[in-house]
């Protein structure tokens, strides 16, 4: 089973995102941050997991 790390920064202004593998950065992201910030979240977290699951 391959590890990967999520990495999540939410700002005011915007929320992102990082997936790496231990040796490279597999996928980025970055949204807006909107009135609703765990919002943000959770569609990278979504997003994110989903390419990690998928890369398995």
């Amino acid at each position: 089973m391959d590890k990967y790390t999520l990495g999540i920064d939410s700002g005011s202004t915007t929320t992102k995102g990082v997936l790496f593998d231990g040796e490279k950065i597999v996928k980025t992201m970055i949204l807006k941050t909107s009135s609703k910030p765990k919002e943000s979240i959770y569609k990278i977290y979504n997003e994110l997991y989903s390419k990690a699951v998928g890369l398995q």
